[in-house]
């Protein structure tokens, strides 16, 4: 993690940073900083694309989707944003039709293709990849194939995990990342691998209170 923090923090602050914000990522501010070149690339779940599609419409054809830069020479090209599941939870009355209604969500390649088609998400169902909808060039992105590229790079997608605090952690992860841009920002490289170990313990610090206090 510190070095998650220290690679990424450059990035948004300081005299050289190269990533900026409109304070919305979807509105009309948003797409007019895209048209006007403010915004020239940003991280893009499948999930986002369509909604990409829907807000800078004078991009059309302009845009292409790519895999991210390594951080290190041979590392993953690709991140999660979020978790999505669907889950059948033990007082569920009837189980059994509860998982006849998931497969049948989940695993029908004709009803997923149509959904991909809706909405630019691939599917986690490999089989349903074979169908000629996710090869079909987006002309919105430049002909690109979406679905193809994202099936491409899917097995590289890191393992989401999850547990009763990991909402606690993630803001606290959120509040050292906003302590350390600051220091960042007045301070530069000057003791920041320090600040960095000391403000991500503390917040560790914190997470373990939360936890001995949590009887589950």
């Amino acid at each position: 993690m510190v070095k998650s923090m220290e690679f990424y923090v450059p990035l948004v602050a300081g005299p050289n940073k190269i990533g900026g914000t409109t304070g919305d990522f979807y509105g009309a501010t948003w797409s007019k900083s895209v048209e006007d070149g403010y915004i020239v690339c940003m991280i893009c779940p499948d999930w986002r694309t369509l909604f990409v599609q829907r807000g800078p419409t004078k991009m059309a054809g302009k845009m292409g989707i790519m895999p991210l830069p390594a951080v290190y020479p041979g590392g993953i090209r690709t991140s999660t944003w979020g978790g999505t599941m669907l889950g059948i939870t033990k007082k569920c009355k009837n189980p059994d039709i509860a998982w006849q209604l998931a497969q049948f969500l989940y695993t029908d390649p004709s009803r997923l293709a149509a959904n991909f088609q809706k909405t630019n998400i691939l599917p986690p169902f490999k089989d349903a990849w074979k169908n000629a909808a996710f090869s079909a060039p987006n002309p919105y992105y430049g002909g690109q194939p979406l679905g193809a590229l994202y099936a491409k790079y899917a097995p590289e997608v890191p393992a989401q995990y999850t547990a009763p605090t990991i909402d606690t952690a993630k803001a606290k992860l959120g509040e050292a990342l906003i302590d350390c841009v600051k220091y960042y920002n007045d301070n530069g490289n000057q003791g920041f691998d320090e600040f960095v170990r000391a403000k991500l313990k503390e917040k560790a610090d914190d997470v373990r209170a939360f936890q001995a206090r949590n009887p589950y």
